[in-house]
């Protein structure tokens, strides 16, 4: 399967926030209030900053297994839920532009997700095991 990382984002992981906090700095017009620090408590995180990158397939890859398979070939690692969190709230307009799944660790079998939709940005939870197309972005760690 075909696949290509495209695009690079810096996103700043340091400081003792809260996770109501990084949320609420976030800005987002909607958010699932299960996205709290008792369900995805911040944990400490590596030392300067990290480099998120998108996966993108030239054809539908349905099946996630796929995906992180195509991501461990090419050296990349799994998100944590704390980049979902980080990422949204540094780079605010990359969701306007498009889906973008970060596959972290599934809790409860939810993701934290980035989505948009008309009543703006928001900040939810996805259901894990879903069926992915093309247009989606796959962001992952670069180390």
């Amino acid at each position: 399967m075909e696949a290509k990382i495209v695009g690079s984002f810096r996103i700043n992981t340091a400081g003792n926030r809260t996770t109501e906090e990084v949320v609420a700095a976030g800005n987002y017009d909607w958010t699932n209030d299960r996205v709290n620090g008792e369900n995805f408590p911040m944990r400490p995180m590596p030392e300067g900053p990290r480099k998120i990158v998108y996966l993108e397939f030239e054809v539908n890859p349905y099946l996630e297994e796929k995906v992180l398979v195509e991501a461990q070939r090419q050296g990349l690692e799994r998100p944590l839920y704390e980049d979902v969190l980080f990422f949204g709230e540094q780079y605010p307009e990359e969701q306007r532009k498009g889906p973008i799944a970060f596959l972290h660790e599934p809790w409860h079998g939810w993701r934290v997700g980035l989505g948009r939709d008309k009543a703006g940005r928001g900040l939810g939870l996805n259901y894990f095991g879903g069926i992915y197309r093309r247009r989606c972005r796959f962001a992952f760690i670069l180390p």
